[in-house]
């Protein structure tokens, strides 16, 4: 299976068997905000077919990850507020560069990682999982229920659009205030006097070497106020942080539980809070849906693939 990523840094792309064994790796890096969606979409489309051509196993089936909310019966992602779409066709676009018949599927991002933690990693054995993703601009987010559809939900949950001060700056879905305003990679970058367009892996690499806590007090205050209302409405027996907020749960577990132990639900049922542990859990959770139309019907889809 091919599984890609599409997000505001670029595209990355993997083979993964069945085993969920990645085969090959590779990725383009831009600036996806900068280019037309329809640029972009080339530039994907071409990367897709290079993976498939040139794809070390059989390639029965392609999944996708995008930053924002898809209309699975349209075929346009609706919302893909971190890189600015809105209302862009995709399905048509991609299948354009893709053998005949090859399924395309294509999810949330935050959906796809809760649900690949939720079946691999620290979401196991959750029957309410909250996951919360921080990206180097957004926050991620999915609320997966163990006895709804073995796990899988097409709900892309905004909670980084909660408001946390209404008073506060814009966001780009034109409300102010929003959770994710003060907790993503943009204001880590922000809490350590660094550039706002820092890399991601340059912000996990400070959250693990800054010395001092206090720089990242604001941070870690808006992410307790967040969490409180969060556990109080959706009532999650597990709250799984990735992305640059495993890195703030690591270092300051302490204070975010017992913040997050104040909330009227889990004053009744203790929460747990945990980072993720899956490596890429983006892809695997495109993976895992690109599996699906071949675990549902392996004949259909293997007699169809360029027919």
């Amino acid at each position: 299976m091919v599984a890609g990523v599409l997000g505001r840094d670029g595209i990355a792309l993997a083979i993964i068997d069945l085993g969920h064994a990645t085969r090959f790796r590779a990725e383009r890096r831009f600036d996806v905000a900068a280019e037309t969606p329809a640029r972009t979409l080339e530039i994907l489309g071409g990367f897709l077919r290079e993976a498939i051509d040139d794809s070390p196993l059989p390639v029965v089936g392609v999944g996708l990850s995008v930053p924002g909310i898809f209309n699975q019966q349209t075929g346009y992602a609706q919302a893909l507020l971190p890189i600015g779409w809105r209302d862009v066709e995709m399905i048509h676009a991609l299948e354009r560069w893709l053998p005949a018949g090859l399924p395309l599927q294509i999810a949330h991002d935050a959906t796809l990682a809760a649900l690949a933690e939720f079946r691999w990693g620290a979401g196991r054995g959750a029957q309410r999982l909250l996951f919360l993703s921080g990206q180097r601009v957004g926050v991620g987010s999915a609320l997966i229920v163990a006895d709804e559809q073995a796990g899988r939900s097409d709900h892309s949950l905004q909670a980084g659009h909660l408001l946390v001060e209404p008073d506060g700056p814009a966001c780009s879905c034109g409300a102010h205030g929003c959770l994710e305003l003060f907790i993503d990679g943009r204001a880590i970058a922000r809490a350590l006097g660094r550039e706002p367009h820092a890399t991601a892996a340059e912000l996990r690499h400070a959250l693990e070497s800054e010395c001092d806590d206090t720089v990242f007090a604001d941070v870690v205050k808006h992410l307790q106020t967040g969490l409180i209302s969060l556990a109080n409405t959706l009532a999650p027996d597990r709250i799984i942080l990735s992305g640059l907020l495993a890195g703030v749960v690591s270092r300051f577990e302490g204070p975010l539980s017992r913040a997050l132990g104040t909330s009227v639900v889990a004053q009744l049922d203790p929460i747990e809070l945990a980072p993720s542990i899956l490596d890429d859990d983006v892809l695997v959770g495109a993976a895992e849906l690109a599996f699906e139309p071949l675990l549902r019907d392996p004949e259909a889809v293997v007699l169809g693939v360029g027919a």
